[in-house]
């Protein structure tokens, strides 16, 4: 019997919230083959990014939503 803390959900934390880090991490999360939890953590430099975000859930410069699964921190 297989359990949840025999195969714990990975989480995959991308640093940086510019549009590389975001392109990458919507990308993970809408990509990956079993559930993952894709975290988006901004710098010192990002507050206003995260925030936006957080907001619109979509991202005005890559023109793309960001996913609900999609954890913003």
């Amino acid at each position: 019997m297989t359990t949840q803390a025999d195969n714990p959900t990975p989480v995959i934390t991308v640093v940086g919230a510019g549009v590389m880090g975001t392109a990458l991490a919507v990308h993970l999360a809408k990509r990956t083959t079993r559930k993952n939890v894709v975290r988006l953590c901004g710098t010192e430099w990002d507050d206003a990014v995260i925030d936006t975000l957080r907001e619109n859930r979509r991202c005005p410069r890559l023109e793309v939503d960001i996913p609900r699964e999609m954890e913003l921190v």
